[in-house]
């Protein structure tokens, strides 16, 4: 096999990867870790009150930055990847269904984006109100699992079309 295609495969691969941190963290951090520290860190716990905030700020913080690190390998993995399918036509060109679903991806993921630095920087700041303050954060984290998901169904779409333009 020729090295154009290592080449792509691995290119392929860290764009995955990159997902799978990015998303996979985010679900991981709504649906494991938070539910758990709420759980064992609570009333009567050893935890409670600002060391809990601080706690689940230390958590989400770390994440924030394998998501950011994550994003930036998103940006170049996908630029390469579309400039391999003979289906792009250009960043926000919806000439085809292949166009159209980049572009919708493109949008979704820049809302993401959004809304992870609203979470780190915004949301971050300290508040006398840290309950409404978690709260947000959890909202802005559930909304961007959501749009994360239909991101993850739109490259799933993508990567059939290509499959499909191949086999005809």
């Amino acid at each position: 096999m020729e090295a154009r295609f290592f080449v792509f495969v691995t290119i392929g691969f860290l764009h995955n990867l990159f997902t799978v941190i990015w998303i996979g963290g985010m679900i991981t951090l709504a649906s494991a870790v938070l539910p758990a520290v709420r759980k064992k860190v609570g009333p009567g716990a050893q935890l409670e009150g600002p060391q809990k905030m601080k706690l689940l700020d230390t958590i989400q913080s770390r994440l924030s930055t394998l998501a950011f690190i994550s994003i930036a390998g998103l940006v170049v993995t996908g630029i390469l990847l579309s400039k391999s399918s003979p289906q792009f036509q250009g960043l926000f060109q919806a000439v085809n269904p292949y166009s159209l679903a980049l572009m919708i991806k493109h949008i979704l993921v820049a809302l993401m984006i959004i809304l992870a630095l609203g979470r780190r920087l915004v949301l971050a700041k300290p508040s006398k109100d840290q309950v409404g303050r978690q709260r947000a954060k959890l909202v802005f984290l559930l909304m961007n699992i959501l749009i994360g998901l239909v991101v993850i169904y739109l490259s799933a779409y993508t990567t059939a079309l290509n499959m499909k333009m191949m086999l005809s």
